[in-house]
């Protein structure tokens, strides 16, 4: 939505990403990780000003949440009776500012 120098706007989407998950020392065996994927959605809103013909000022929040596949660790690897799932979830908060030039 747009009026006089002022733009707001409202993004959001499917969001996606890879990541590692980890577990520390069990039993006496060293740490262990797996390569995750990461897939969820996104949200946020903004602002952008004009402050001249060429210049510009904008600023925008944009909230994240992304969660994983279960990731599987072998119980044999770790002495343990069963196998290990571990399933890893991430919020992020993003903040941006920022200043446009035209040409």
């Amino acid at each position: 939505v747009a009026f006089d120098s002022v733009l707001l706007y409202a993004t959001g989407g499917f969001a996606f990403g890879s990541g590692t998950v980890g577990i520390s020392e069990i039993n006496g065996v060293d740490d262990a990780e797996e390569d995750a994927t990461y897939t969820g959605w996104a949200i946020g809103a903004g602002a952008e000003v004009a402050l001249t013909e060429n210049l510009s000022v904008k600023g925008e929040y944009l909230y994240t949440s992304l969660t994983s596949d279960d990731v599987e660790f072998s119980a044999a690897d770790y002495g343990l009776g069963g196998d290990l799932t571990v399933n890893g979830d991430v919020a992020a908060h993003t903040f941006k500012l920022g200043l446009n030039y035209s040409f």
